[in-house]
């Protein structure tokens, strides 16, 4: 066998481990950068398509596109929602702040989709509207659930962490066994 050569072990400790790039101490903003990327360009696109083809339809790719930008926004608030711990609500965290940027954003591009459809779609008449709900779901009043949906999502928006966070459930007995 070899003998062990103390030399080499000397000059591996002496080795430093890789610097890493200084990466930011928020890497929640990115997620803002990345909300406000798809709102800009989900909705410069669907305003593009509808400059270019004014025809009036019920699959107009400018209803379409809106559609998709509302939905991915809410996806991508929901997941930040989720992720984020109690602690964080209650101190208005960064990932908080991205969520409820993002729950707004969505929120805007709903009411863009809404007016985007109610134009290529319906021609600005609420019957037409509530016939097409009628025609697709066999429940005419179901529109109305969507108005609904919309007023949850503007309170919602204006909810405040300390509120947020005094309506969340307590489980007092995990919180008694750990004192």
């Amino acid at each position: 066998m070899q003998a062990l050569d103390l030399a080499h072990i000397d000059k591996l400790s002496e080795m430093t481990e890789p610097t890493q790039p200084d990466r930011p101490t928020q890497p929640g903003l990115y997620w803002g950068w990345l909300s406000g990327l798809i709102f800009a360009g989900g909705l410069a696109l669907g305003l593009y398509q509808g400059t270019q083809d004014s025809t009036p339809s019920l699959r107009h790719p400018a209803i379409i596109t809106t559609a998709y930008t509302t939905f991915a926004l809410w996806v991508g608030a929901i997941a930040l929602m989720i992720q984020a711990k109690r602690a964080e609500w209650a101190v208005d965290a960064t990932r908080f702040r991205v969520a409820r940027f993002t729950w707004i954003l969505a929120m805007i591009a709903y009411l863009v989709h809404v007016a985007v459809a109610f134009h290529f779609a319906h021609r600005w008449k609420h019957a037409n509207a509530y016939d097409h709900v009628e025609m697709t779901s066999g429940f005419g009043p179901g529109i109305f659930v969507s108005y609904a949906i919309n007023d949850i999502n503007v309170r919602a928006s204006y909810i405040t962490p300390d509120q947020e966070v005094n309506n969340l459930p307590v489980n007092t007995e995990a919180q008694t066994s750990i004192s």
